[in-house]
């Protein structure tokens, strides 16, 4: 427990409130909607939209444990606890009772585990090593079952779990709400011998399945650059389905949200992308696929309600041409003005009645 009470705060790890290892209790904060075992007993097989979303989530907590050398050991339904928050899911990765912090210099922990489930990675079934590695496999057998509806492997005890990983490659899910993004997803982290292959895998779909499929309008005609969407639809809406103009006072919201992005970006220099939410609007930004041009033209899609045609740049929305909005997509459009210059503009900076958000970087 000493391990999770040093953890630092993420908003997908559960807090440890207080402990007692003699009298065997441990309080941590209230988790309105149960754990992941109950949803999954409920709905069997969940959308790949809301898998997607509850995997990110996942994915964020095991990084928060990577950057502090922790190695969960026991990552599974029962141990991934559920909040609501506006009207949504939100993950807390629970119970660290099993945790090993990793030395300096080393990778892996060697040791027994406590318990063996279907989620426990073959090499700690075969050896007791434990690493993030393995805590990316055990992600790997709940997506698996999220969308699938089933385990990907059901023998119980350790050796007979190994053989069957050892018999068969990793299952594909036969569900058609399982796209290639999941699979590719899946193959990586179900990889028995290649365990570089897990971290390989999350980093790719971190563009991709693990973003919900909230990319906005601007792929369809090669902007891949400027990925916003709200938890509600609002915006994913308005600019995938049925492009309408964007309220401007909505659109601001999402701008103080990129600078905030682009400010971290420019102050984390190792960092290829950055994340920022509040309430149940993000914003996400990659480093090596922004571009000014590319922004600009996604606020005038936004302001104007209008695509342009496949490959053209739509111009500066003329009715908006004059508020605040409208003036940062015109200079974006044109190239007068970067995205260092963005970061620093006032229009992109948080006022003080801004809710709290949440950052983060991909390294």
């Amino acid at each position: 427990m000493a391990i999770w009470s040093s953890l630092p705060d993420d908003l997908h790890v559960a807090r440890l409130l207080d402990f007692d290892a003699a009298a065997r209790y441990v309080a941590t904060e209230y988790c309105d909607c149960g754990d992941l075992r109950q949803l999954m007993n409920e709905r069997r097989a969940l959308a790949d939209c809301e898998a997607s979303v509850l995997a990110r989530q996942l994915c964020t907590a095991l990084r928060c444990l990577e950057a502090a050398r922790v190695v969960h050991r026991a990552v599974t339904p029962e141990n991934v606890l559920l909040r609501s928050a506006d009207g949504k899911f939100c993950v807390r990765l629970s119970d660290l009772g099993d945790a090993r912090r990793l030395p300096p210099g080393c990778d892996a922990y060697l040791g027994p585990c406590k318990s063996v489930s279907r989620y426990t990675a073959p090499e700690v079934l075969r050896e007791g090593r434990a690493s993030l590695a393995s805590d990316l496999w055990s992600l790997g057998a709940i997506v698996y079952e999220l969308v699938e509806g089933e385990p990907a492997y059901r023998r119980r005890g350790a050796e007979a779990l190994l053989d069957e990983i050892r018999s068969r490659p990793a299952p594909r899910p036969r569900r058609a709400a399982a796209g290639g993004g999941c699979l590719r997803l899946l193959g990586g982290l179900l990889s028995p011998l290649d365990e570089g292959a897990r971290a390989r895998a999350v980093g790719e779909a971190q563009t991709g399945w693990l973003l919900g499929g909230a990319r906005a309008a601007f792929e369809a005609y090669g902007l891949c650059a400027f990925l916003a969407y709200s938890r509600s639809g609002v915006i994913r809406s308005q600019l995938q389905a049925a492009p309408a103009a964007v309220p401007e006072a909505e659109l601001a919201v999402y701008v103080r949200l990129l600078g905030e992005c682009a400010r971290e970006l420019a102050r984390t220099a190792a960092a290829e992308r950055c994340c920022c939410r509040s309430g149940d609007r993000e914003v996400v930004l990659l480093r090596e696929k922004l571009s000014p041009r590319a922004l600009g033209a996604a606020l005038a899609v936004a302001l104007s309600g209008r695509r342009p045609a496949e490959g053209q740049l739509p111009p500066a929305p003329p009715a908006t041409v004059g508020s605040p909005m409208g003036g940062l997509a015109s200079a974006l459009l044109g190239g007068a003005m970067t995205l260092d210059a963005l970061a620093a503009d006032p229009r992109a900076a948080p006022r003080p009645d801004d809710p709290p958000r949440a950052l983060e970087t991909f390294v």
